[in-house]
């Protein structure tokens, strides 16, 4: 059991009696809450069950539900959580939020926002698409072989497809003929200057 298979929740439902509110708390909902976090683990079979429930702009109630991981016994509402690329998904959200209101433009370069990231503002969106749609070739093979040297054996086989750009600009993928399998990777590139991950992000 790891801390990162874990399930997110968000319900806006009820406030929490110990903090302040108007008006007593129905037991009934707050039932319904305990009771929907206690089936996501038995049904999902993740270790800890996080629930925010958010009135009028402000979290009213934060709390968990089982381990935190093996040798913490029990989840607080405090437990960060490593999700990964499902991330992705709230700031796109974010992004199309921020748009809607017309604070950023999703054509803007990302060193219009973070200035400090490197090649941030480098990537030309036309480089690499045709008709709406992103395309690769032998040249932008090319230029992030170094991103591949580390993998030893695998460099220099032959390619099984194209190689082709995933669902936006840091997911490149190589299909390369391994005997009579085919070896799918993945990269991420083109934000850091040879596509490693410490110079795709900020850190602090």
């Amino acid at each position: 059991m790891k801390p990162i298979a874990t399930a997110l929740a968000a319900l806006a439902l009820l406030f929490h009696p110990a903090l302040a509110w108007a008006g007593p708390l129905p037991a009934d909902q707050l039932e319904r809450i305990d009771a929907a976090a206690r089936k996501a683990l038995k049904d999902s079979g993740v270790p800890s069950v996080q629930v925010a429930v958010v009135k009028d702009g402000e979290v009213v109630l934060s709390r968990a539900w089982g381990k935190a991981s093996e040798t913490i016994p029990e989840a607080g509402p405090d437990l960060q959580y490593q999700i990964a690329s499902n991330s992705k998904q709230f700031l796109a959200a974010l992004f199309l939020i921020l748009e809607n209101d017309g604070k950023l433009d999703l054509d803007d370069p990302v060193s219009k926002w973070l200035p400090e990231l490197p090649s941030g503002g480098k990537f030309d969106p036309a480089k690499f698409s045709e008709n709406g749609r992103y395309f690769f070739n032998a040249q932008t093979l090319a230029d992030y072989r170094q991103s591949l040297a580390p993998l030893g054996p695998l460099t220099g086989l032959e390619l099984a497809r194209p190689p082709r750009l995933r669902g936006g600009f840091v997911n490149r993928v190589f299909t390369l003929k391994f005997g009579k399998k085919e070896l799918t990777l993945i990269t991420y590139a083109e934000a850091g200057a040879q596509g490693r991950w410490e110079q795709f992000i900020v850190t602090p």
